[in-house]
């Protein structure tokens, strides 16, 4: 018979152990409904490209930027450190990175900052004035009928390295970074 301590420390154990296969299947599985789906898989905005996206966004005081599709969090963060009084509503439909966000920005105010586990076409962006998105361009045009509809007049929408496909940037920024193919350009649109 095992003692009390040695009975904790295996509920303990066994409960962790738990834990990191459940979060491992969980992981595996949003990636794969993401390439069954054909959506977008997350991946996380290249740290060099952080400062030149944060640059074309511009956040200001009384802005409300969307993050759809908003990872780990990383822009969010880096948003509100350039500018606090601003808000941030990060969009996040994979269960890993949607936690993974919460931990990350926990620190962050909630009033300033908030993350929401949902899928970006059932959101209503009409409060949305600035929208970044680092998403697949078949993607991007599905979510162009609903840019069109719901983005308020002179909205911009700010997409790292893809483009739609029927609609031309209104400024095209390229990236000098040495890091890779990721995070290349910006292309900025108005709406």
């Amino acid at each position: 018979m095992l003692s009390v301590p040695d009975q904790v420390l295996l509920i303990v154990v066994g409960t962790t152990a738990l834990a990191l296969i459940l979060f491992f299947i969980f992981s595996l599985w949003d990636q794969i409904r993401a390439a069954v789906l054909n959506e977008a898989p997350f991946v996380s905005a290249p740290e060099e490209a952080i400062d030149d996206i944060v640059a074309a966004l511009d956040p200001q005081v009384g802005d409300a930027v969307y993050d759809l599709g908003c990872g780990d969090g990383i822009v969010l963060r880096a948003l509100h450190a350039a500018n606090p009084k601003a808000r941030y509503i990060g969009i996040e439909k994979g269960m890993i990175p949607f936690v993974t966000a919460k931990w990350r920005c926990k620190h962050l105010p909630r009033r300033a900052v908030k993350i929401r586990r949902d899928d970006f076409f059932e959101t209503d962006l009409c409060p949305a004035n600035k929208v970044y998105v680092y998403l697949y361009a078949h993607v991007l045009d599905m979510l162009l009928p609903k840019f069109k509809r719901e983005l308020p007049k002179g909205a911009i929408v700010v997409s790292l390295d893809y483009q739609f496909s029927d609609r031309k940037p209104d400024k095209v920024i390229t990236l000098d970074h040495r890091g890779g193919a990721r995070g290349r350009r910006l292309s900025v649109y108005r709406f």
